[in-house]
This record gives structure tokens, sequence and C-alpha cells, in this order.
């Protein structure tokens, strides 16, 4: 449950109201279910923080649902992603918190919702071909570029502020 608010929270937080319109060769496609399948655009990235495992960026993501009656625009989020090998992390902010979840790509027990985080976590951090890969293989994704073999447990956290993630020690 609580997963599944992150999820919805971070694509909300990623994705604010733009004018800008995406092209098919941008759009990243995640994960597919009966309904339709999940996609996105990664609409702006701007780094804050940098620490010696990682930067924090903030984002902005344009979410889609593609079906057999076409894709229809799910609108924009803002957000953040920690890129860090030892610390990766994709937040969004509610209620003047940050809700974070920490990635383990290596964990074999995932949340329903993995595809879509690592999907846009990889994309965000290594480009659209990465986050494209991590919808098909993110464990193969993450070892070819050398992420923390340790990360096996994703966790959910709040922090106070999104730049708490780069004091966070690394996994």
């Amino acid at each position: 449950m609580l997963l599944r608010f992150v999820a919805f929270a971070f694509l909300a937080m990623t994705l604010p109201a733009s004018a800008q319109s995406s092209s098919s060769a941008e759009i990243i496609r995640g994960q597919c279910r009966q309904n339709g399948c999940d996609e996105f655009t990664i609409v702006s990235k701007e780094p804050l923080v940098e620490s010696d495992h990682g930067i924090l960026f903030r984002t902005r993501v344009r979410t889609f649902l593609a079906s057999s009656r076409g894709r229809a625009d799910q609108g924009d989020e803002n957000g953040y992603v920690f890129c860090s090998a030892m610390t990766p992390a994709i937040m969004a902010e509610r209620d003047n918190q940050t809700v974070a979840f920490l990635l383990a790509p290596f964990a074999q027990r995932q949340p329903t919702e993995s595809t879509n985080y690592y999907t846009l976590y990889f994309a965000m951090c290594h480009g659209t071909g990465a986050g494209r890969g991590a919808a098909r293989d993110w464990r193969g994704v993450a070892q070819s570029l050398g992420y923390d073999m340790r990360l096996n447990e994703p966790q959910t956290i709040t922090l106070s502020q999104p730049e708490e993630v780069v004091n966070l020690p690394p996994r």
C-alpha cells in the first residue's frame, strides 16, 4: 500500500503541467498491465546538490497511458532523483515532506510497481536507452553500470527535504 502511494506520489510530483509536446522518440514505456502501458518522457532535469557518491536532480516528467484506444496524457509532475550507484533513489514531496524510495536493483522481491521505478530512474540518470533497457531488465542495466551489488532491499523513507538524501550513508 505504501509503495503504491510512493509510486503515485512520485509520478504526481515528477509531472507538472507543461505546454511542451513529446515526440514518440522521447517516450519511454514502463510497466504494462491489462488496461494499457505506462509511458513517460523527461521534461526537465536540473542538478541541485552533488555529493561524493551521487547527484540530486529536480525533475519534471510527463506520463501517459497507452492502450488500444491510443495514448492518454496523464499530465506532468515534479519530483527528484538521486543518481547514485550506492544510494539510488526517486522522490516525491507530499504534505511538506519528501517520500524517498531507495532502489535496490538486485533485490529478489520487488513491489509490483518496480518496473516503473527502475525505468524512470535509469532514464533520468543514464539516458533514455538505459531507461528502455531497465523496463526489460533493470538488474542487467544496474550490473552493466556498476551499481553496488549489496543493494538488495528497497526502502521507503521520509525526509524533511530532498537534499537530505545526499547525507544518507551508502547502503
